[in-house]
C-alpha cells in the first residue's frame, strides 16, 4: 500500500479533511452468502483445540535515566513509565499489574517470578505477571537557538518584520524492552527518537530560559506514542483460523478474536504459518464488518505466492499510529496559523 500525502491548505481546508477521512474510514463489508465454503488442510502444528490467549498481565518498569544530569534532575524515567502506562492500559488485551522503580526492582520481581513458576507448575493463572516492559534513555537534549529580527519588502511594495525570538527544543532518545516471565527473555525491542519545541519573542540571545522540563516531559510522552503501538501489537493475541470460504479469487478467513479483544472494521492483520523454524508471515488482510464478541471474518488482501492457509494458522491484529497523530507530528499548526 502507497503512502498518501496531504497539501494542506488552511486548518479549514485540513479539518475538512480531518472529517472527511473519519467520515469514510473503514474497512471491507461483505455479504457471507456471497462466498462459498473452501475445506482447509489441517497444519501439522495445529492442535485439537487452540486456546484463546488470555490477557498479558504485565509490571512497568520505570525508565532508567542512565545517569543523564537532566533527566535525572526532573526524574524523567518515572514520567516515561508513567506514559506507557496509560498507553497500555487503554489496550482491551493488556493488564498493568504495578510499576515499580529500581529501588524495589528486585524484591517485586523475585516475587512475581516465583509466582509465574508456580502458575506455570499448576497449569493455571494464580495471578501472575506474564511479562516486563523496561527500557533506558541514550540521551536527553535541551537547546535554545536565537533568531535575529529580520524584514522584506514584497513585490507589492508591502514591508513583512518578524521579531526576534528563541526557540527552544528538548529531544528524548532511547530503547524500550519486553521481557517474559519468568524466563526473563528479551521478546520486543523498540528504539525511540522524538523532539519537542516551543518558541517565544526575545531581544537578545540573554534571554534564552533554563529547562523546567516541561520541553523534555513533552518529547518522553512523543516517545512513548511512537512505541506504543508496536508493544499493542505485541500484546494482542493469536487468533487462529477456523475456517475459510472464497468468491472468485477473493478469500475470507474466520479467526477467534473479536469485539472483546478490541477488534474493529478495518483492523489490519498479518498471516502467519508455524514451520519447523518458528512463524513465518505468510500474507496480509483486513477485518471486515462480520465481528461477533469472539470471532471475526478477514479479507485476504496479500498472500505469498507458494503460500496456502491452513487450519492451524493464525493472524495478528497490527496498531499502526493513527492519521491524527501523524498529522500532529508533521504538521506545526502554530507556523500554520502564523503563531
Amino acid at each position: 500500500m502507497g503512502k498518501k500525502y496531504f497539501s494542506l491548505v488552511s486548518v479549514s481546508v485540513l479539518l475538512g479533511m480531518g472529517f472527511g477521512l473519519t467520515g469514510c474510514m473503514g474497512g471491507p463489508s461483505i455479504n457471507l452468502k456471497d462466498y462459498k465454503k473452501v475445506s482447509l488442510t489441517k497444519s501439522k502444528f495445529a492442535t485439537a483445540k487452540k486456546k484463546q490467549a488470555g490477557t498479558a498481565k504485565i509490571i512497568i518498569m520505570n525508565i532508567d535515566n542512565n545517569g543523564i544530569a537532566n533527566a535525572e534532575k526532573i526524574n524523567l524515567g518515572k514520567s516515561l513509565a508513567s506514559n506507557i502506562n496509560k498507553e497500555l492500559s487503554e489496550n482491551k488485551n493488556v493488564r498493568v499489574l504495578k510499576r515499580i522503580s529500581s529501588d524495589n526492582y528486585e524484591k517485586i520481581l523475585s516475587k512475581e517470578i516465583k509466582a509465574a513458576e508456580v502458575g506455570k507448575e499448576l497449569g493455571e493463572d494464580v495471578g501472575q505477571a506474564n511479562y516486563l516492559v523496561s527500557g533506558q534513555l541514550s540521551n536527553v537534549t535541551y537547546t535554545n537557538k536565537f533568531t535575529e529580527a529580520s524584514s522584506y519588502v514584497d513585490k507589492d511594495g508591502k514591508s513583512h518584520y518578524t521579531a526576534p525570538s528563541i526557540k527552544y527544543e528538548a529531544c528524548v532518545q532511547g530503547t524500550l524492552k519486553v521481557f517474559s516471565l519468568p524466563e526473563l527473555q528479551e521478546q520486543e525491542t523498540k528504539s525511540f527518537d522524538e523532539c519537542s519545541s516551543s518558541s517565544e519573542q526575545a531581544r537578545s540571545p540573554r534571554d534564552a530560559k533554563a529547562s523546567n522540563g516541561t520541553l523534555e516531559r513533552e518529547a518522553g510522552a512523543e516517545a512513548m506514542d511512537s512505541v506504543a503501538y508496536t508493544l499493542k501489537s505485541f500484546f494482542t493475541p493469536k487468533a487462529y483460523i477456523s475456517k475459510m470460504k472464497k468468491d472468485g479469487d477473493t478469500k475470507i478467513i474466520e479467526v477467534g478474536v473479536g469485539k472483546k479483544q478490541g477488534v474493529k472494521n478495518g483492523d489490519e492483520v498479518n498471516i502467519f504459518t508455524m514451520t519447523n523454524d518458528g512463524p513465518v508471515q505468510i500474507g496480509e488482510g483486513e477485518v471486515t464488518n462480520k465481528i461477533t464478541n469472539t470471532k471475526c471474518w478477514v479479507m485476504v488482501t496479500d498472500l505469498e505466492d507458494d503460500a496456502t492457509i491452513k487450519q492451524g494458522d493464525y493472524v495478528k491484529v497490527i496498531y499502526k499510529e493513527g492519521t491524527w497523530s501523524k498529522l500532529g507530528k508533521t504538521v506545526d499548526v502554530g507556523k500554520l496559523l502564523g503563531f
